[in-house]
């Protein structure tokens, strides 16, 4: 009987919570912000990027493009970069006789800068 007793106050605390729950879930889902949001991190780092894209005339395939027919060789990996102070783009290229090499290219005017 003492058994029946506290399993059956255990299924009502049980119960209990899980409307608690449900209750404040349907609260958070119906909240609506109001007035002005501050802007997140998030929101800078997409503008500097932003930025970053827009200092640049020339696009990773085309640096990537721009190295591989001066040097042959298969393009490794390209990653933005910067060349003198300015956007650009790191392109690692694995050349035909097993060497490789990492070339900078100027973002802006397309120039690769070494080796």
């Amino acid at each position: 009987m003492r058994s029946v007793l506290l399993l059956m106050l255990f299924l009502l605390a049980t119960l209990s919570v899980g409307q608690h729950k449900a209750q404040a879930n349907a609260a958070v889902n119906n909240y609506q912000v109001t007035g002005y949001d501050l802007p997140s991190t998030g929101d800078k780092a997409a503008k500097k990027e932003r930025h970053k894209k827009s200092s640049r005339k020339i696009s990773q395939q085309q640096a990537a493009q721009k190295v591989k027919n001066r040097y042959g060789g298969k393009v490794l990996k390209v990653q933005s970069s910067k060349v003198n102070g300015q956007a650009g783009y790191k392109v690692k290229l694995l050349k035909k006789d097993g060497h490789i090499i990492s070339v900078l290219v100027d973002g802006h005017s397309g120039k690769i800068k070494g080796n």
